[in-house]
């Protein structure tokens, strides 16, 4: 059995070459439900993405076309990377934006001729298996700089990673912060790496102490890669 830290790093470096053959354009159906107290609605879209820059075109059910930022997160997205995103409201969408992205590459280095072992680590966080199952990688903060930053408020870290045995591709990532998760499924689509289903769900707390929750459920599927932009 190999180490979780290594487990990990095999899950990121297969995750950064996935998002790197991600398709220049992309086609799907987007299934959106908000939640924000009491009040809820439903809605879908018909997307047309660009990869390059994140350019999308976005037909709502029941209105017209419109340019701009998807209103989930892009349907490409590596979990295991370096990134950030906001959650903004703008017009009387919802729309959340990837700040930035840099894929995680790790190498561990090799052992000179009279070292017998090598123990991987992944800087900042302490990592198992979960009950043993290669499948699940449990992550905590570890050192005092990384506790620091989980405690703040949408800072969020690792928590759980559950990857194919196969291909060691992430299938669903779980990250915390402070009232917040976000978990992240994946599959598969037509040979790419793609976003099937996220859910995120925070606590808003409001004046006198009250706390509503948030919640975003999207569905991902429909998925066609053009051979051209479909703008």
């Amino acid at each position: 059995m190999t180490s979780p830290d290594a487990g990990f790093a095999a899950a990121a470096n297969a995750a950064a070459a996935a998002f790197a053959a991600t398709p220049p354009y992309i086609t799907y159906r987007l299934r959106l439900s908000i939640q924000r107290g009491d009040a809820s609605h439903d809605e879908r879209f018909d997307v047309a993405f660009r990869t390059s820059d994140g350019k999308a075109t976005v037909a709502p059910h029941d209105g017209a076309s419109r340019a701009g930022a998807p209103p989930a997160l892009p349907p490409a997205l590596d979990a295991l990377a370096q990134w950030a995103f906001s959650l903004d409201h703008v017009a009387g969408q919802n729309v959340m934006r990837v700040s930035y992205e840099r894929p995680q590459r790790y190498a561990f280095a090799t052992p000179g001729p009279d070292v017998d072992v090598v123990v991987p680590s992944i800087a900042g966080y302490s990592v198992r298996y979960a009950e043993r199952d290669v499948a699940h990688i449990e992550l905590a903060p570890a050192t005092p700089e990384v506790r620091t930053f989980a405690a703040q408020p949408d800072h969020f870290v690792y928590r759980d990673v559950y990857l194919d045995s196969v291909t060691s591709l992430p299938y669903r990532v779980i990250l915390v912060a402070p009232d917040e998760k976000l978990t992240l499924d994946y599959a598969v689509q037509g040979g790419a790496w793609l976003l099937s289903h996220i859910a995120y769900d925070a606590a808003e707390r409001g004046a006198h102490g009250t706390i509503a929750r948030y919640t975003v459920d999207a569905t991902y599927d429909n998925y066609a890669f053009p051979a051209a932009d479909p703008e």
